[in-house]
């Protein structure tokens, strides 16, 4: 019942706005188009100017004094002057005539949505209509460059993530309390402890190191590391036997590079887990594909993360 008087209260939003657009002067600015996209992540992003260089099909101009930018395409100026909740608002300039256009983006379901923009002429010159007509060819293009970047998940993101099933594991790990970040020093002689445990106790590895690092609070971390192993183990001293419970689904994606490019793509792991509504039950883990004490080129290092959801 509430899902269909939702349905309805958009699709009344949706007609309303169609007849105000169509009620518009010939001379007005008007595009619209339907874009099959995560909603919560286009309305997060599309409010961003760093997106906006990402998809732009024209030229970028950054005014570094304010850290702006101007969006320039085919002889026209674009400047986001503007953020609200729903919408942005976007000055058009083309020589002599200037407009105050609206972008507005109204979610159809969680992975559409109906793109629309508009304006009312402004002020204008002589050829005002030649100058809308130009402008509204133009957005023909812009519109159409949003839904193709909008159509690759890894655009939005910035790496490609997967959805997949967890595989049964065996682990052995151990954990330790810094009030500093933990650096390669730090991490590998504790796999180097759990490799030991595991080649005395007659197991043997069968995966890449696994880490996990989170703050417990303003300067204190603690840093986890485990090791696949292929048969049950006891208990020693700080060394406990974990198992990762198999048919769970896990998100998993790839980065190359040092710690800056991991909590980069972490971060950006964190919000395709918000935008799509899903809950972690337990802790993402980077799987360490490089031995760091080996490869001393950080911009060389690849490591595999793994974020538990449901």
């Amino acid at each position: 019942m509430k899902k269909g008087i939702l349905a309805l209260g958009i699709l009344l939003m949706m007609s309303a706005g169609m007849y105000y657009f169509l009620k518009q002067t010939k001379s007005s600015i008007f595009s619209n188009i339907t874009i099959k996209t995560n909603t919560k992540a286009f309305s997060r992003t599309i409010l961003e100017e760093d997106t906006w260089k990402k998809w732009w099909p024209g030229k970028v101009v950054v005014n570094a004094s304010n850290d702006s930018s101007a969006f320039e395409y085919n002889g026209c100026a674009y400047k986001i002057t503007e953020k609200r909740f729903s919408s942005l608002i976007v000055s058009i300039a083309e020589h002599d005539a200037k407009f105050i256009s609206e972008l507005m983006f109204i979610p159809i379901a969680s992975d559409s949505l109906n793109l629309i923009w508009s304006s009312k002429p402004f002020q204008g010159g002589i050829n005002f209509k030649d100058k809308t007509t130009k402008i509204n060819k133009n957005l023909q293009t812009i519109m159409g460059a949003i839904q193709a970047f909008y159509a690759t998940e890894s655009n939005i993101y910035g790496l490609q993530i997967e959805k997949k099933h967890v595989v049964d594991s065996m682990l052995i790990s151990t954990s330790v309390q810094l009030n500093t970040y933990p650096t390669t020093a730090t991490i590998y002689p504790m796999i180097d402890n759990l490799k030991s445990f595991a080649r005395v106790n007659g197991a043997k590895e069968t995966g890449y190191p696994m880490l996990n690092i989170y703050k417990t609070d303003k300067i204190n971390y603690k840093v986890q590391v485990a090791l696949p192993v292929d048969k049950k183990l006891q208990d020693k001293g700080d060394i406990h036997y974990r198992w990762m419970l198999g048919g769970g689904n896990i998100l998993i994606s790839e980065v190359k590079g040092g710690t800056h490019s991991i909590n980069k793509a972490l971060d950006e792991m964190e919000k395709y887990v918000a935008d799509y509504g899903r809950v972690s039950p337990a802790i993402p883990f980077q799987s360490l594909v490089t031995d760091r004490r080996a490869e001393s080129d950080t911009s060389k290092w690849v490591t595999r993360l793994y974020w538990p959801v449901m």
